[in-house]
């Protein structure tokens, strides 16, 4: 489900789950001063894959976009 400018909402699977098994992710964005604060929220995820895939999440996607967005705003 995609909300423009307000709200993304996927089934997510890893690879290494069982088969059929999702979970839901949603990107929350809403208006904060001149920029956008993000919200994520992931439900149904396995309890044994918790720990991996919450430092997979800040490895793969939350540090580089933190990088990313700090570099952006240097200009």
């Amino acid at each position: 489900m995609l909300v423009p400018g307000r709200r993304i909402v996927q089934a997510w699977r890893h690879r290494d789950w069982p088969e059929h098994h999702y979970s839901i992710a949603t990107f929350d964005l809403t208006p904060m001063g001149r920029g956008t604060r993000l919200s994520f929220t992931q439900m149904g995820v396995p309890a044994d894959t918790y720990d991996w895939l919450d430092e997979g999440w800040r490895t793969t996607y939350w540090s580089p976009l933190a990088r990313y967005l700090a570099m952006r705003r240097r200009g």
